[in-house]
């Protein structure tokens, strides 16, 4: 225990309210270390014998804990918040700011202030969970948890900021949280708010001890049993939740997940789809229908048509990165890119400045002011020709192994400078000079040999097909727009470099003039003025930063001045009408929703919707937790477990499964009768047309018909969802 551990006195009111089973006398709080619930750590009794209290031993017990000398890592990887428990200081006595007159705040109040700061306390064991990591924090530490992992350096109303901690620990002291019960080591149900994830039981010798992380397990299975033959320590994954996020008392519980009892009809349906793989994607690619349903980026490159009938998964393999050596030679060539690179900036100053200032604009006619030039950081020359590189090695592969549909056809020169780059990468014995020569032609003759095929059709352009492997997501999708125009910055600056090269390499041919050697040799390929690489460099890179600027006009929506009229996109129409309408409308919607469902009950869903779309500060304990940024296939907020919307999902098609109307079971195999099942659809329709109405009528500023027909609630293999929820509201 650290002798640097503050003393904490707590005074007769804060007793009051928490109901701590001690006094807060001066002469013992000097005597004896508490942590802040009041529970004594260690110190020295009245004869000075040391003491060590109920938490130390507990933490010194090590009961299914995963105690090492190295920072805790869970599966994350990351290390835990918390040094030691008891490593933290204690802070000042807060008893100084808390209300006392805690009567008149009822449980419900305290619950609804303390999920405000994203703390809940579960009923069962009295756990203070914080809502935002999913995982307990102990009552003493839950204020300095929020400050420093949520409030800290956020500006906010004052409304917004986080609460003294006297007035958070008041809170919680009302629902109990200052004496949590004691979690069993059997198997429990699961912890509201905490995260259940996939645990490793070691089952050696009928040891059931639980952790986060394999690295967890086999550090404890060489510890406590190794005796045992590293082939029969056994061990079994079992749905756990932590219980702390301290290093040296990190513990996980195992958690009985609910067995819902699935029909054998249910399991028929599942097997059919399966078979037919309705949940999953190809790999081949295909080009949408509707304009409607691409990306921007497909809409207005025209990239997808080039991706036709091609293995996306397969021309993801061939870009080449740190992790993924698509191109076995690709670390050789990407240093022999840089050291070409970093000579050629040096270069780059031997030229006059007219010249430069010809190699900087991509129009002759109006030259920019800012000569070419080296960047400032040399980090930056490193990412640029690293990018390059990785084009050439994309070319030398394809030309290795082709993609089928995806065709890159090349000059014979540039296919020939490609080859003697590879030989001398693969030759040990080549010298830096050669590599960054032939490094150098093969780079300049892509540039200055456009092949036929490229010329007849700018789609067959060698960089813009890298673009597209290059920007391209497993998926299927690509990058945003915005994300495009930097990687095309980065080897215009080298071509424009490489082009400088080649004027100092070729000035002697026209007596020493540098100027006459850039008009001959060089301007026509690094300007917008031929059908050369360079040009379809600068369109695309134009393109999509007019694609990223864009952005989407507001819908015209207007009212007279007295409100008796709303005109929507000029159409008028009067309040009232508008009125009558949208509640005859939910009337219609919810008669068809009745014969839809057939007997299903949906009550309960509904009223759990209703519960979690209640903006304010009433309703956010019960909010929909959404992620926008997690970009996973079929992710949507239905995916989150603690939404419980998962477990409602297949509970209308169990109930339909048993409608003698919808489906027979003969010999124990379930016949659907499909007659009745496309009048169900048919119904489906007209239950969806209903809601379209409705949300057309009372979405301000929604989108179109014609938009709003291929809105997301989920992610797509070829487009992300464009429907969220937020602050309890959907967007």
């Amino acid at each position: 225990m650290r002798n640097s551990i503050q003393q904490l006195n707590i005074d007769d009111t804060l007793m009051a309210a928490s109901d701590l089973p001690f006094s807060a006398d001066e002469n013992r709080t000097k005597q004896y270390g508490f942590d802040k619930t009041g529970v004594m750590l260690s110190g020295r009794d009245d004869e000075g014998s040391n003491v060590e209290g109920a938490y130390g031993m507990e933490a010194r017990r090590g009961l299914n804990e995963d105690i090492t000398e190295e920072p805790y890592e869970g599966d994350d990887g990351v290390e835990s918040e918390y040094e030691d428990e008891n490593e933290i200081l204690l802070e000042e006595n807060p008893s100084s700011n808390i209300d006392h007159h805690t009567s008149s705040i009822s449980i419900e109040e305290a619950a609804t202030f303390l999920a405000r700061f994203n703390i809940i306390v579960d009923p069962v064991y009295r756990l203070t969970i914080c809502t935002e990591c999913a995982i307990p924090v102990p009552f003493a530490h839950i204020h300095t948890h929020q400050w420093t992992k949520h409030f800290v350096k956020l500006s906010l109303p004052f409304e917004c900021r986080l609460p003294k901690k006297a007035e958070i620990l008041l809170q919680l002291s009302l629902l109990g949280a200052n004496q949590p019960h004691d979690i069993p080591y059997e198997r429990i149900t699961p912890i509201h708010g905490v995260e259940t994830i996939q645990g490793y039981k070691c089952t050696v010798a009928s040891c059931s001890f639980i952790y986060g992380s394999h690295r967890s397990l086999r550090r404890h299975q060489d510890e406590e049993h190794f005796t045992i033959r590293k082939g029969l320590r056994n061990s079994i994954r079992v749905p756990c939740q932590p219980l702390s996020k301290f290093r040296n008392a990190r513990r996980y519980v195992e958690v009985l997940l609910q067995d819902l009892t699935v029909s054998p009809a249910m399991l028929d349906i599942e097997r059919a789809a399966t078979a037919c793989k309705l949940l999953e994607h190809s790999d081949i690619f295909t080009v949408a229908s509707n304009a409607r349903e691409k990306t921007a980026v497909f809409a207005q490159s025209r990239w997808d048509e080039l991706l036709d009938n091609v293995d996306v998964a397969k021309l993801s393999r061939t870009i080449s990165t740190t992790e993924s050596l698509a191109y076995p030679l690709f670390e050789k060539l990407r240093a022999t890119g840089r050291e070409y690179y970093q000579e050629a900036s040096k270069s780059i100053a031997k030229l006059p400045v007219l010249v430069r200032r010809y190699v900087a604009s991509s129009n002759s006619s109006n030259l920019k002011d800012r000569p070419f030039r080296c960047p400032q950081e040399l980090k930056t020359v490193i990412k640029d020709s690293d990018r390059t590189s990785q084009f050439i090695a994309f070319l030398i592969i394809h030309h290795k192994t082709p993609v089928d549909s995806f065709p890159i056809p090349l000059h014979p020169y540039v296919l020939a400078k490609l080859a003697d780059l590879h030989s001398a990468l693969e030759n040990e014995s080549s010298l830096k000079s050669d590599l960054t020569s032939s490094f150098h032609q093969a780079v300049w003759a892509i540039l200055s040999r456009p092949s036929d095929e490229y010329i007849r059709n700018e789609l067959m352009c060698p960089f813009t097909r890298f673009l597209i492997a290059a920007t391209l997501k497993g998926s299927g999708s690509t990058v945003r727009a915005d994300v495009i125009p930097p990687i095309i910055a980065q080897p215009q600056w080298c071509f424009r470099a490489t082009a400088c090269e080649e004027i100092l390499k070729t000035q002697d041919e026209f007596n020493g003039d540098p100027m006459l050697a850039y008009t001959t040799r060089v301007q026509r390929f690094i300007t917008d003025s031929q059908p050369v690489l360079f040009t379809t460099l600068r369109q695309n890179m134009n393109l999509f930063k007019a694609i990223a600027h864009s952005q989407q006009g507001l819908p015209r929506f207007n009212w007279n001045i007295e409100r008796t009229i709303v005109s929507i996109d000029g159409f008028p129409i009067t309040t009232s009408s508008f009125i009558d309408g949208i509640h005859g409308s939910l009337k219609t919607v919810a008669s068809q929703i009745d014969r839809l469902f057939r007997g299903c009950p949906y009550q309960d869903v509904l009223a759990a919707i209703d519960s979690a779309m209640v903006p304010n500060q009433l309703g956010q304990p019960n909010w929909f937790r959404d992620r926008p940024t997690n970009t996973d296939i079929r992710y949507s907020f239905f995916e989150e477990d603690e939404n419980g919307l998962k477990a409602l999902r297949p509970r209308l098609l169990q109930h339909l499964i048993q409608d003698p109307e919808l489906f027979a079971t003969i010999d124990g195999r379930v016949v659907p009768k499909k007659g009745a099942i496309f009048r169900w659809y048919s119904e489906l329709d007209e239950v969806v047309r209903g809601l379209y109405c409705l949300i057309s009528s009372t979405w301000g500023g929604g989108s179109r018909g014609t938009e709003i027909e291929h809105l997301l609630y989920a992610n797509h293999p070829r487009n992300s969802r464009n429907i969220f929820i937020i602050n309890g509201l959907g967007g």
